[in-house]
């Protein structure tokens, strides 16, 4: 939110290694047998009908994980919506997977198998993005961006790792110097969410 840029800036001058508290986060305590060295990321998802929204997303949950040095291999969206297009079988098991997590908040096993199969990975990241917007008052302009994630070990369908994180900036108006987008604070969003991302193989820490 917009304390969170506050926090942001005093964690960059003032006390290095700060990392602000993701707005919601929950480890599996089986996160210390959890030893994955590949991912596939879904394609991200909206109900806000704003795809570019998405490839923005995609875009930035892969860059993130590259950055983090966990992955040997990471498998992105886009390899994904190709296997989508060319086999309707994969559409058809990504809608099931989702629909499932949607109605019960659970992976289902044989999906999460079959899905580290087609893609050669051993884990699973997938979310939506939650927010995208701008608004424009007497005073400022506001961007506000969020998103939702789960971490999935593919073997068990067991999620390791949710958390969901909304990043909102404010600007002047007329803004002159201080002037954003939604982009950049999904860019914030996922600074704050990845930053916050279990080790594997690691003691959960205490709720």
């Amino acid at each position: 939110m917009v304390r969170k840029l506050l926090m942001l800036a005093v964690c960059a001058f003032l006390v290095e290694g700060c990392t602000p508290k993701v707005d919601f986060s929950e480890v599996s305590p089986k996160i210390a047998d959890f030893h994955p060295k590949s991912v596939v990321v879904l394609p991200f998802t909206n109900s806000i009908g704003m795809e570019s929204a998405n490839q923005a997303t995609n875009a930035k949950v892969v860059g993130d994980l590259q950055k983090s040095g966990r992955f040997d291999s990471i498998v992105e969206p886009a390899k994904v919506k190709q296997m989508m297009v060319s086999n309707p079988k994969v559409l058809d098991v990504l809608t099931r997977y989702r629909t499932t997590w949607t109605a019960a908040g659970i992976c289902d096993p044989k999906v999460s198998a079959w899905l580290g199969q087609a893609f050669h990975a051993d884990s699973i990241v997938f979310g939506e993005v939650t927010s995208w917007s701008e608004e424009t008052t007497y005073n400022h302009h506001i961007y506000t961006s969020g998103a939702a994630l789960r971490w999935v070990d593919a073997a068990s369908g067991e999620v390791f790792w949710k958390a969901s994180e909304t990043y909102q900036l404010l600007a002047g108006n007329p803004c002159i110097f201080d002037c954003s987008n939604p982009d950049h604070a999904m860019d914030l969003a996922m600074q704050i969410l990845f930053d916050n991302m279990p080790a594997a193989g690691t003691t959960a820490p205490a709720k």
